[in-house]
């Protein structure tokens, strides 16, 4: 009810801002055409140079990565057409074709690998809980940020610790790995190789030969809960909960997005694999799917019943997962853009979620 009262003062503080009839409003009458036409009235800001420069730059990015997807997936499925057509051509002739369906012995393969799974070895990460875990994009080194503020660096093989990030001065809330750097260590003290974020509200770009962070990024007025890197390593995204995201300019180190349009706390954020769509969730249970090369909101998903709290997407660009605080696992498609399968597995809330990029 104290949240009903609060979005009723909010709806009817802006509907005198836009000069309609509060009273009128609220005796039930109708209101003239002319005044619907103004509450439907759509308002566009215009961007800066530096935004539309990064539009630019994730659009010649991002068209090229469409492209070779769709080629990949349109040769996937001519192959498994072609087979068809050879098993029914068997079929006529009383034979039986051996050949595999390439699709069923990828999955066949994937889950016997995730059969044979099992802990090699174990290691406390820090005196705090950690708020998350983080593999580079070589699979050699993972990151920890937890509650102490700091995020932990350790070598995969052995879980021996390499060094550690320190600089934040509440607790550190995730860490992501910029996805264009594949030798962390091997390159100089000015190359980004992860970004972390914290409740001290402020993102900072580090480099694995330098104990002191590159950058530190400061605009949100609220904690950061998560970020996202766009596949390019040029920009990264965060989450936070003065109830927007923000897109970054690693380069430059400085803001070029400030994006509203959540209502509460924004927490799961994730970049498609070309990297020409965002996809952003949180407290007010809905799932947004934003184009990053015209800043437009072109979808908003409700399923959740409860806040959002993890967001990635699938390698074919059209799927991506959501999990939060109702215990539910939802799979998206965006071609239909809906849900299309929910997994009931757990009986607590999910914090996190990775989709296999293989």
């Amino acid at each position: 009810p104290g949240e009903r009262r609060e979005r009723l003062r909010e709806m009817l503080a802006q509907m005198e801002v836009d000069g309609v009839d509060v009273s009128e409003h609220a005796q039930g009458k109708e209101l003239s055409p002319e005044k619907e036409e103004k509450q439907a009235e759509t308002f566009y800001t215009e961007s800066t140079q530096a935004l539309a420069a990064a539009r630019q730059i994730i659009a010649r990015y991002s068209l090229p990565q469409a492209k070779l997807r769709i080629a990949a997936q349109k040769r996937r499925r001519e192959e498994r057409r072609e087979l068809q057509d050879r098993r029914r051509q068997a079929v006529e002739r009383g034979d039986v074709l051996e050949e595999e369906d390439p699709v069923v012995r990828a999955h066949a393969d994937r889950h016997h690998q995730l059969a044979k799974f099992s802990s090699c070895s174990s290691e406390i990460g820090d005196s705090r809980p950690l708020s998350g875990i983080s593999f580079s994009p070589c699979g050699s080194f993972l990151a920890t940020p937890s509650w102490s503020g700091l995020c932990k660096i350790w070598k995969a093989e052995g879980c021996a610790e390499q060094t550690q990030l320190n600089d934040h001065a509440e607790r550190c809330t995730d860490a992501r790995w910029c996805p264009s750097n594949l030798s962390p260590f091997e390159d100089g003290k000015s190359t980004v190789s992860v970004a972390t974020c914290s409740a001290d509200q402020t993102i900072k770009l580090w480099a694995m030969n330098d104990e002191a962070p590159l950058a530190t990024l400061t605009g949100h007025t609220d904690r950061v809960n998560r970020l996202a890197w766009h596949p390019s390593g040029r920009f990264v995204a965060s989450s936070s909960f003065d109830a927007s995201w923000r897109l970054w300019d690693v380069e430059a180190r400085k803001e070029v997005l400030l994006q509203e349009g959540h209502t509460k706390a924004v927490y799961g954020i994730g970049c498609q694999p070309d990297g020409s769509l965002l996809a952003s969730a949180g407290a007010d249970c809905g799932v947004r799917v934003w184009d990053l090369r015209s800043g437009k909101n072109i979808a908003l998903l409700q399923g959740h019943v409860k806040q959002v709290l993890a967001l990635d997407w699938a390698a074919d660009g059209f799927h991506f997962v959501s999990g939060g605080d109702d215990n539910m696992v939802k799979l998206w498609d965006m071609r239909r853009r809906e849900c299309v399968y929910t997994i009931p597995a757990h009986s607590h809330l999910i914090s996190s979620g990775r989709c296999c990029r293989t």
